[in-house]
Parts: structure tokens; sequence; C-alpha cells
């Protein structure tokens, strides 16, 4: 493939779009994509003239536009290869936060929570469920009383009651009423 034939993440996207509805205008692409019509306009000419697209006009103003094989592949291709760079993320983080929490069991914590309910705090919760320890109880404020990885969420303040060895914030920014607590 050469170089001009790489596709930006918007000409991907605006494939994604044709897929869904091949008669959608050239109005309503731009207001998808969050972009100007003319803009929309040169990114489908440049889609047709690399192959990826075929359009035909429906009648005097309206036109259908249509992803070829050649469309389709390319979208599948690159979809492939957003997942596989997303899981190898994944297994990075993964390796990182496991290797984070073995130093609790190795400092002889026995009962921990995690703080935040989410994607990192999944990570947490599935690398401390591998640890030797006796208990790990989920807290996150704003979902006390739900459930979450089929426990209970605690509150901080109720788990403060328990007597943890210590807590996992598993957020971006812990929250302040947290750090007061």
């Amino acid at each position: 493939m050469s170089t001009e034939e790489v596709l930006s993440p918007r000409e991907v996207q605006l494939l994604e779009l044709l897929r869904e509805n091949r008669s959608i205008t050239q109005r309503g692409l731009a207001q998808r994509l969050g972009v100007a019509v003319g803009l929309a306009n040169a990114l489908l000419k440049r889609l047709v003239q690399k192959g990826y697209v075929n359009v035909s006009q429906t009648d005097a103003r309206h036109f259908a536009y249509l992803c070829t094989p050649k469309g389709l592949a390319e979208k599948s291709t690159r979809l492939l290869k957003h997942l596989e760079n997303s899981f190898d993320a994944y297994q990075q983080a993964r390796s990182l936060i496991r290797a984070s929490v073995a130093s609790l069991e190795a400092s002889g914590c026995r009962r921990v929570g995690i703080y935040g309910k989410g994607g990192i705090g999944e990570m947490v919760y599935l690398a401390l469920k591998d640890l030797d320890l006796a208990e790990v109880v989920l807290i996150d404020d704003p979902a006390a009383g739900g459930r979450w990885m089929g426990q209970t969420v605690l509150s901080a303040a109720a788990a403060g009651a328990l007597g943890l060895d210590a807590v996992v914030v598993a957020l971006p920014e812990p929250p302040g009423d947290l750090l007061a607590a």
C-alpha cells in the first residue's frame, strides 16, 4: 500500500458511517463527523479516488455512497489493528497493576479495599483476587449500596470501620473527600 492510500482516522470513521447508512447526505456525514460540509465532501472525493467508495446518483440532487470491498477490507484491517493495540495496552497496564499490588501481599496486607469503580478498578480487583488475601472490598461513594464485580459497593465511611490494611485508589485522581477521610 502506498503512502497516499493510508487512511486517516476521519476517513475510517466516514467509511463506518457509510457502511451504516449508504443514503446519508453529505450534510449528515459532516454533522456526524463534526466537520464542515466542504471537508466531508473532500473526504468523500479522496475515498472515491482511492477506490474505497463508489458514488451513484439517485436523482438530480441525491447520491448514494457505497463502500467497495477494498474499503470494507481496509476498515476491517484498521479495526483489527486498533483492537490489537488496545489489547497490548491493556496487557501492559495489567502487568503494571499486578506488580504494584503484589507489594501489598509482600508487606503483610490481608484486608484490602479498592476505591473506584471502572476499568482501572476492575483490573486492580482481578489482580488482588489472584493474591492470597483474606478480603477485598469495593469502595465508591457515588455507587455505595450498589453491586459491582459480584459484591456490594461500600461508602468510604463504611469501609473505614472495617479496619482495612490498605486501600488502593483506582482512579486517575482521588476525590478530595477521600483524602480527608
